[in-house]
């Protein structure tokens, strides 16, 4: 009997083997004397029938009639709704990241705009001790997030326990007109990266309106610079295209 399919009773078989295990195949039995829609998917039969030989277990030497092709929709629908629902998901979860990456890039952005309006108010000395002080409160994440805008890395062999004290120290290296834009962007920091942020207890939104950021007009900026990047990328993606069904010459 030539062309047997090879079928195992486990669910895991040495790689390299020709053997399906038992996800892969459907062993069909049909009955008689049920309607198709009464019957269970193995009571069913489809243009993929072929015949088989257990190799293990009590049932080692039967033969059995399977379905084993995964596109069969009598015998595969449930693994190919499970299968469609998991790209979904997938799907949605990294449109889920990919927003909140936005939203993150924009709120920087935000806090960058926001801060270019702060004015020095105190003296120098004053303003020192206030920076001081706040950089000392933050908490250790919103430290490491001061420390990258400030494009502070740890050099090898450094935990981020180094970055974050060069951060707190910020303010004995800024010069006077920066204080306090120092200050505010150690307190909004942490505010930035809040992609679920209430807008009625935003300190970042609060901030931005204080200081009359034109938040519609970075919204519509960031907005055409994701289009104009979609944009290229399908481009790149349309000529890789071509050139892979390009015939040789």
């Amino acid at each position: 009997m030539p062309g047997l399919v090879l079928i195992s009773n486990e669910f895991a078989v040495p790689d390299g083997t020709p053997i399906l295990t038992r996800r892969s195949y459907v062993e069909v039995v049909a009955q008689k004397g049920k309607g198709r829609r009464e019957s269970q998917p193995w009571n069913r039969t489809c243009n993929h029938i072929k015949t088989a030989i257990y190799t293990d277990g009590l049932d080692k030497g039967r033969l059995a009639r399977v379905c084993a092709e995964p596109s069969c929709k009598v015998h595969f629908a449930d693994q190919q709704q499970a299968e469609r629902q998991r790209l979904a998901s997938k799907a949605q979860r990294a449109a889920e990241n990919h927003k909140a990456k936005q939203t993150v890039c924009f709120r920087h952005l935000l806090l960058s705009e926001t801060l270019k309006r702060v004015k020095a108010q105190l003296n120098n000395d004053q303003m020192r001790l206030v920076a001081r002080f706040v950089l000392a409160t933050i908490p250790h994440e919103q430290a490491v997030r001061l420390a990258k805008r400030h494009a502070i890395e740890a050099a090898k062999n450094e935990h981020d326990w180094h970055v974050v004290e060069k951060a707190r120290n910020l303010y004995k290296s800024v010069g006077a007109g920066e204080l306090a834009r120092l200050i505010l962007e150690a307190i909004l920091v942490g505010s930035a990266a809040n992609v679920h942020a209430d807008k009625s207890d935003d300190l970042l939104s609060e901030a931005a309106t204080l200081y009359e950021v034109d938040v519609k007009a970075l919204q519509a900026t960031i907005e055409k610079a994701e289009k104009k990047k979609a944009e290229k990328n399908a481009k790149a993606q349309t000529k890789g295209t071509a050139r892979k069904h390009k015939p040789a010459a």
